[in-house]
């Protein structure tokens, strides 16, 4: 095989239209331009979102809690959901002035009741035992100032059946005094007789100071004991109205009307 060598042949020059053309430069807008129309889209964002945004005054509300109906003329109801916490206008707190064991349960928590209902029952058996002991004591001391006043009462009849008697006495001695007087003065009448007559005429008259004396110092103690006796009643029944008032507290009563909640 042989190789033929082909000449090289010269490269034409390469054709311009520089004589036939000219630049054109790229017009872009203006740095001014530019600024301008960023600051408008700024302004434009923020106008939406001042007027997209929620105010402070709205609420977002779910949908499903709004109801829509038509328009009618009429009286506008609007309902507002809040959350409060309802809180009695007066507190009353029920305490038991006596301690004891709860033995009946008459109303249930929250259950309303009126003033004076019962509510509980409590028993005390001490405080039962000392109001039967002050009831005993009581009783006993009544009939003692009932016996001594009977016995001052029978002491003040047999004083003024005495009295009586001894006037009864004098009045006879007196007139036997007077009817023998003149007569023993003209001999009629021994003189051991007529001293007699004057002795006894004497002894019934101090006879009978003696009795009203005695009958005014009876009268007098009687007064004073009648005083004690009634005064230790009516102390003793004082203290017993009191034992009976806390053996009534052991009825646990409603103080008010009203709703009765907490009761355990």
């Amino acid at each position: 095989m042989s190789v033929v060598k082909i000449k090289d042949e010269p490269k034409s020059a390469a054709i311009s239209g520089g004589a036939m053309d000219r630049v054109v430069e790229k017009k872009g807008l203006s740095r001014n331009a530019r600024i301008g129309g960023i600051a408008g889209a700024i302004l434009l964002v923020l106008l939406l979102f001042w007027w997209f945004a929620p105010r402070g005054s709205s609420q977002t509300v779910d949908a499903g809690r709004l109801a829509i109906s038509e328009v009618t003329r009429g009286t506008f109801d609007d309902f507002l959901p809040l959350r409060a916490r309802v809180t009695p206008l007066l507190t009353v707190f029920l305490d038991a002035v006596e301690g004891g064991r709860v033995e009946k349960i008459l109303v249930e928590d929250g259950a309303t009741v009126v003033k004076g209902q019962l509510l509980a029952e409590l028993s005390n058996a001490d405080l039962q035992l000392s109001t039967l002991a002050r009831e005993t004591e009581v009783a006993e001391q009544l009939n003692n100032l009932r016996t001594t006043e009977l016995a001052l009462s029978r002491t003040r009849l047999e004083n003024e059946r005495n009295i009586i008697q001894a006037d009864l006495d004098a009045t006879k001695a007196r007139r036997l005094y007077e009817l023998q007087q003149p007569l023993a003065a003209k001999g009629f009448v021994a003189g051991k007789v007529f001293k007699d007559t004057s002795d006894d005429y004497q002894y019934q008259i101090k006879r009978g100071k003696v009795l009203r004396a005695a009958q005014s110092n009876d009268e007098r103690l009687q007064s004073s004991q009648l005083s004690q006796l009634r005064a230790t009643a009516a102390s003793l029944q004082s203290a017993l109205g009191i034992a009976h008032a806390n053996l009534d507290q052991l009825k646990l009563k409603a103080p008010v009307s009203g709703q009765l909640t907490a009761f355990s």
